[in-house]
């Protein structure tokens, strides 16, 4: 009999360095001020993502080592077959740019610009699809947590505009 569930070393250096990202990404968000409940601070997102970011890249971690043994026998198919590395990547790269091209781009632009290439990355329909996407879902947030909640963020020309019209 063949174990099967065996993570690949593939597997294993990903879980390894999103966890290494994720604390990195989730102590950064401690240098920002978070403010409280009732006023959050314009870190106050940024360490729910890194909270939420760490505890699913531990949970990760764990199941890539520490998997659970099933005896069986192997399929002779190769595990990596099927699996698409470069959604694996992007959204890795994602996560890295993310905070850094907002403190250049601002809000708007870089969340338009992260969720137009997730989206054709993970192939949503087509590329004009997700560009509407990626301005309807980022204008929403900008609203939702910039105007109802208070939620100061990244803000350039572009978001000052949009701040204004809702006044």
């Amino acid at each position: 009999m063949v174990e099967k569930n065996q993570p690949s070393e593939k597997e294993k250096i990903t879980a390894l360095v999103l966890l290494v990202i994720s604390v990195l990404y989730f102590g950064g968000c401690w240098k920002l001020k978070l403010g409280s409940w009732s006023n959050p601070g314009p870190g106050f997102i940024p360490l729910l993502v890194g909270f939420s970011l760490l505890v699913s890249s531990c949970i990760k971690f764990y199941q890539v080592f520490f998997p659970k043994r099933t005896e069986g026998i192997s399929s002779g198919e190769d595990k990596d077959e099927g699996k698409n590395y470069w959604v694996v990547y992007g959204i890795l790269l994602s996560i890295i740019l993310y905070p850094i091209l907002l403190g250049y781009l601002k809000f708007l632009i870089t969340t338009v610009l992260l969720l137009f290439f997730l989206s054709v990355l993970l192939k949503y329909k087509n590329p004009l699809s997700s560009l509407m996407f990626a301005v309807i879902i980022a204008g929403a947030s900008f609203f939702i947590f910039a105007r109802f909640l208070g939620v100061a963020l990244p803000s350039g020309a572009l978001e000052e505009i949009l701040y204004a019209i809702g006044r």
